[in-house]
């Protein structure tokens, strides 16, 4: 890594300027030399002034990867960095994140991640447990996945110093090599296209998770959307994946077996505390899987 290589920071963002701003802000006090932050919002919204020349507006169609991809075609860095607007960073940050990647150990890493203070040291709960013991996840492990995109998240980290292998990276805060990214565009049909585009980088580079490279996020937009909305869109997502990477009989029999497990165990929760979230959540998260996995096929 050049010691004064360009960085480019995407901030993917909808009419939220009262968090983007605090996020720019950080930006502007990074210890990096080098930098550019572009900002993509929505067609159609007013392009605000900015003081710092480093920082550019650009518009993109609806949705999330659409917007990543306008980003991404117009970055010009040797590290590209992709952030929700949500998030908040320390001033070195950057700068730890090029030391990082610059350590010879790290020469095949193609994509980085921080650990979110946050959000990560959850416990691993009863859900969870009941999927692995139903075999529709590959371990408990965070950070991990099997090649079809079922992954397990990274929340389940505790505190740790140095680097730890992952096999995706969370679309909050994703570094990525330049060359590790060439030609590659975001899925713009998939909902949880953070994940299908970090594993496809995965597929020919080393995926890390640095414990002492901190941020925090705030998950702002999560309060946005209704429980069985997100849901339906995680789901969605995951259906997509499955039918992408599928190789053979037993990948269809898999993406089955999922569909089967997570309405188990969902009706399990439902006759517990009977409810219509409940209800509403057992039937959005069957109905997304489908859709997604049927998208995809659709769309070949």
């Amino acid at each position: 890594m050049k010691p004064c290589a360009l960085v480019s920071v995407i901030i993917c963002t909808v009419r939220r300027p009262e968090l983007y701003s605090g996020l720019i802000a950080s930006l502007t006090r990074q210890t990096w030399p080098s930098l550019e932050v572009l900002i993509v919002g929505r067609e159609g919204e007013t392009a605000p002034a900015f003081d710092n020349k480093a920082v550019r507006w650009m518009s993109a169609p609806k949705g999330l990867a659409p917007a990543r991809n306008v980003g991404l075609a117009n970055a010009t860095g040797d590290v590209v960095i992709f952030f929700d607007d949500d998030v908040a960073i320390p001033d070195d940050f950057i700068s730890h994140a090029m030391q990082v990647l610059s350590q010879p150990e790290h020469a095949d890493v193609g994509g980085l991640t921080g650990y979110d203070t946050e959000n990560y040291g959850a416990p691993i709960n009863l859900r969870w447990k009941l999927r692995r013991q139903l075999g529709i996840t590959p371990s408990l492990e965070p950070g991990d996945s099997n090649h079809l995109g079922r992954s397990v998240t990274l929340a389940f980290f505790h505190p740790f110093t140095g680097c730890r292998n992952v096999k995706w990276l969370p679309g909050f805060c994703q570094i990525f090599r330049r060359e590790a990214i060439q030609c590659m565009r975001y899925d713009e049909k998939i909902i949880v296209e953070d994940r299908d585009f970090s594993m496809r980088v995965g597929d020919n580079w080393r995926l890390i998770i640095c414990g002492d490279l901190r941020l925090r996020h705030l998950m702002d937009g999560e309060a946005r959307h209704s429980h069985a909305f997100q849901t339906w869109r995680a789901a969605f997502g995951l259906g997509r994946i499955y039918a992408k990477r599928r190789r053979n009989i037993a990948d269809r029999i898999a993406a089955l077996q999922v569909a089967t497990g997570e309405l188990l165990i969902d009706s399990l929760v439902l006759l517990k505390q009977p409810s219509f979230n409940n209800a509403q959540v057992t039937w959005m998260r069957l109905k997304g899987f489908t859709q997604g996995y049927i998208s995809f096929k659709a769309a070949r």
